[in-house]
């Protein structure tokens, strides 16, 4: 990406796409995986190419600052998130800055015609909601799934409506609820947007180098 603008590394999709038109953009945040992802399931329902993306964002003041050793799960997952992609013919695309910028960015260059993503709540929730309102003012299919939890934090409350303070009426009101969806397989196949330019993920220095301090996540990995 060197020498190149985050936007302008996506201006190759015009002619990768030919006459697709309408792409769907996945967004990954806390989902590394292809299997049980409803927000992948949805794009591949849709039927357009899709674009798999990781946004590393460090600069939006909702994001906590991620510490040594989860930069260094991160850069694990996602060289083993794009092997699996790979194997299903598809591509992970790694993109960095503020999502409130770099989102609609994608969305423009490569004339997506939806996105859709795994809901957050801490937060990075008021970036979510800031990005479906707006893109969804500009014409783009926005859908979000509950990808990362058994239930909805605000489906499970006490008789007041407001969440429980105490575990075990907590947990007894959790298994009075409808039964949970089953986990959805990984898709067959990924039909891809290929060759999108993409961040290098060494380029990111998620790896300790000196000291190296992560031979004991290396041994258990």
């Amino acid at each position: 990406m060197a020498g190149l603008s985050f936007a302008s590394s996506f201006a190759v999709l015009a002619h990768t796409l030919g006459p697709v038109s309408s792409p769907t953009i996945v967004w990954l945040r806390d989902d590394l995986r292809l299997s049980d992802n409803p927000a992948l399931q949805w794009a591949e329902e849709r039927g357009e190419p899709i674009v798999l993306v990781y946004l590393l964002d460090e600069e939006s003041p909702e994001m906590r600052p991620l510490g040594r050793a989860s930069k260094w799960w991160l850069h694990h997952s996602l060289t083993s998130l794009a092997n699996d992609a790979a194997a299903l013919g598809g591509q992970l695309v790694l993109a960095r800055g503020a999502a409130r910028d770099v989102i609609p960015a994608l969305v423009d260059e490569v004339g997506a015609g939806a996105i859709s993503w795994n809901r957050r709540y801490g937060a990075s929730r008021e970036i979510d909601q800031e990005l479906k309102t707006s893109l969804r003012g500009d014409g783009v299919d926005v859908q979000s799934f509950q990808g990362s939890v058994l239930f909805e934090p605000w489906t499970i409350t006490n008789k007041d409506g407001k969440p429980f303070q105490v575990f075990t009426p907590f947990w007894k009101n959790c298994l009075n609820q409808d039964a949970p969806r089953e986990p959805l397989p990984a898709p067959p196949s990924l039909t891809s947007v290929q060759n999108v330019r993409s961040y290098d993920l060494d380029q990111w220095g998620l790896l300790p180098t000196s000291p190296d301090w992560a031979g004991g996540l290396r041994e258990t990995w």
